[in-house]
């Protein structure tokens, strides 16, 4: 499932679900879309091609490409997380001059205002968090797994290093956690009010389903994203750079969206 709420902008890359497209009003879409069912808004605009079973549009609506019903489920096979071990230690980076080479780890935490780089390689991890103003930087190809959680507060950057492109960074994500531990976070209520259902919450409960994902507003986020059992949410105005493949997908208002770093954006 897909939702990309109003005035988003994608400059580049196309969108599928096996399940549902819902896009709000005022969106301009310069992707071709495939899902069992597509809901487009009033005053959006899709450049490009539309394939669905299931397609409900407003009179504003405007399709520039072909129309076509009906579509071959599933649209896309989600790969599974590889399997991986993470380490023992924690960090806490605080200031400018932060780096970590490649390793297995426990829990990595940016604090605010603070900026840590990736030397390249691949880190395993429980979990990682990014405060409020803070700056990841990937120096070289670089391959995160990791476990139970991946958040970013508001005002928060991932970029690629020089000559690199967004999708140098790849992220496994898992968001389940080993059945013998029980973990405490300081957000676990936001987290709960990301489920639709007591259904969801259950399977949450039950390992069936990952701990969401979330970035806040006015982010800018450059990598490729595997979550097959996991809902991203992205917040308000936020420039996204890369591939996202995950369980659900909620893109809200005013957000960009581009498949690669040539794209241009509109202002």
């Amino acid at each position: 499932e897909i939702k990309l709420e109003k005035e988003v902008q994608v400059s580049s890359g196309d969108i599928g679900s096996n399940k549902e497209i819902d896009i709000e009003k005022d969106a301009i879409i310069n992707s071709n879309l495939f899902a069992d069912k597509i809901t487009l808004d009033k005053n959006t605009v899709i450049n490009g091609n539309v394939s669905s079973n299931k397609l409900k549009t407003q009179k504003e609506t405007q399709i520039l490409g072909t129309q076509t019903k009906p579509v071959q489920l599933p649209i896309a096979n989600l790969s599974e997380v590889p399997e991986f071990s993470i380490g023992a230690q924690d960090f806490k980076f605080e200031g400018e001059n932060n780096t970590l080479s490649a390793g297995n780890y426990r829990d990595i935490v940016i604090e605010k205002n603070s900026r840590f780089t990736l030397t390249g390689g691949t880190y395993n991890l429980r979990k990682l968090e990014l405060k409020e103003n803070s700056i990841l930087i990937f120096n070289a190809p670089t391959t995160l797994n990791i476990q139970f959680k991946l958040k970013g507060q508001n005002h928060i950057s991932i970029l690629p290093g020089q000559n690199l492109k967004p999708d140098d960074l790849t992220i496994n994500y898992s968001g389940i956690l080993q059945k013998k531990e029980k973990l405490k976070e300081d957000d676990d209520d936001e987290i709960n009010s990301n489920f639709n259902d007591d259904k969801e919450r259950k399977d949450y409960k039950d390992g069936k389903i990952g701990r969401p994902i979330v970035f806040g507003k006015n982010s800018f986020l450059n990598f490729k994203l595997l979550a097959p059992k996991a809902e991203v949410k992205i917040g308000e105005t936020v420039t996204f750079r890369g591939q996202i493949l995950a369980r659900k997908i909620k893109i809200e208002k005013g957000g960009i969206l581009s498949l690669d770093i040539s794209s241009s954006l509109q202002p």
